[in-house]
């Protein structure tokens, strides 16, 4: 294991935690479109002076010099009181990490990884970076998270979930090629867009939740409204992401805001980023592809419907998948190999119910044989008819990773109009 230098502590500034008069109304509400104005229910909520928290910045340390071009970053952390003895939970993420790791380097043995943490790794030999992480006594949630970016030792850093799994040889070269683009400052895939409830035509409101419900059921007016799926975040060093970082860190504060997890501080950020984000000096924030950073969605959780999950559909080899290995019963399946069966054909994973295994599927007579008389039927509608339907040809230019959210918010409204009339909605770019 090659160990860079120590990276010193990271104290981080205590603001008090913003508490409005009322608590948000219990409505599910949307986020203005892009680069609107989505404060003004807000003004009833907190004094007239107090901005939301979402467009204030909380400063995070600086961040030291970077050691490599690009890098996989893994972020394990408990609470400080249990350092000693850390909760099962924090040590199978240290497990799951060094696995990870370890599967990175045996697929690029030339892209570098790092582990964040405030832990003892027993696998230190897995990564090729230990990166300690000094976490506040008192802290929201998700801040290490934020602290651990502001560290990373990478000009463009691959933030993932311990579980996630790198599953082709060409991840490396990927990422040295959006290093070389420079023309992202975050970028993340989004949560699920179908089987969600009508759009609503009142006045926005908080974007995050039902009453006792995650916001990611929301039915998005716009691309502002789509929910960051945070499991895979790709961060280049300057100061658009410190923006984001920033400002995401002040929205965590917010101990009335009732966010059900950090993706839905970050949507409210990046929907408040001037211009939209990407604009005039603004941030840039783009989305990961499906081939990029694939993960299993839910049909919809506003109904209890879990199932029946999916991926959305891809057409090119699968760089990275949100879980190494599912398992069900006492069966197991690992993601990025079934992912990747046929690299060049259109294609989705699917598993109708908790009970059935989950498969690749390539056509849309074999998607609805498999979900019967499940609903979710409108994700079928991304692939083609026939088996090679659509195939890309062995000479095609390799696959974008990023795409803006516009270009998928154009898809999403046409996978919806798809779903109506019974169209082929061609898989996302």
């Amino acid at each position: 294991m090659s160990a860079g230098a120590p990276l010193p502590a990271l104290p981080f500034p205590s603001p008090p935690l913003i508490s409005p008069r009322r608590r948000p109304p219990a409505a599910l509400g949307f986020l203005a479109p892009l680069g609107a104005p989505a404060e003004a229910w807000w003004r009833r909520l907190l004094p007239s002076h107090t901005p939301p928290p979402w467009t204030q910045r909380d400063p995070l340390p600086p961040s030291p010099p970077p050691l490599h071009a690009v890098g996989l970053l893994y972020i394990v952390f408990a609470a400080a009181a249990s350092r000693a003895n850390p909760p099962a939970a924090a040590r199978r993420y240290l497990s799951e990490a060094a696995a990870s790791s370890r599967h990175s380097h045996s697929l690029c043995p030339a892209l570098p990884t790092a582990l964040a943490t405030n832990l003892a790794a027993a696998d230190a030999a897995a990564f090729s970076l230990l990166l300690p992480l000094a976490v506040p006594r008192r802290h929201p949630a998700w801040l290490p998270r934020l602290l651990a970016l502001a560290a990373s030792p990478f000009e463009l850093t691959l933030a993932l979930d311990a579980h996630a799994a790198p599953c082709s040889a060409a991840l490396h070269a990927a990422l040295l090629r959006e290093h070389a683009l420079r023309r992202l400052d975050v970028a993340y895939n989004a949560e699920a867009t179908l089987g969600l409830p009508a759009a609503a035509a009142a006045t926005p409101r908080p974007p995050w939740r039902w009453p006792a419900r995650p916001g990611r059921d929301v039915a998005p007016r716009s691309a502002a409204g789509l929910l960051p799926h945070n499991w895979a975040l790709l961060v280049r060093r300057g100061e658009g992401a410190r923006l984001v970082l920033e400002r995401w860190a002040a929205a965590l504060r917010c101990a009335a805001c009732g966010w059900a997890n950090d993706q839905y501080a970050l949507q409210a950020v990046v929907a408040a980023l001037p211009h939209g984000g990407g604009g005039g000096g603004a941030p840039r924030v783009l989305r990961l592809r499906e081939h990029a950073a694939a993960a299993l969605k839910s049909w919809s959780k506003a109904e209890g419907q879990f199932f029946p999950r999916y991926t959305r559909g891809v057409r090119a080899e699968v760089l990275l998948a949100h879980t190494a290995n599912l398992s069900w019963g006492r069966r197991r399946v690992d993601m990025c190999a079934l992912l990747n069966q046929k690299p060049a054909a259109p294609r989705l994973l699917l598993q109708p119910s908790g009970a059935a295994p989950l498969r690749a599927v390539y056509t849309r007579g074999e998607c609805r044989a498999l979900l019967a008389e499940a609903r979710g039927g409108a994700l079928c509608e991304m692939l083609p008819r026939r088996e090679g339907g659509g195939a890309r040809r062995a000479a095609a230019p390799p696959e974008e990773m990023v795409e803006t959210f516009d270009e998928f918010w154009r898809w999403v409204q046409q996978q919806w109009a798809a779903a109506r009339n019974g169209t082929r909605a061609r898989p996302p770019r």
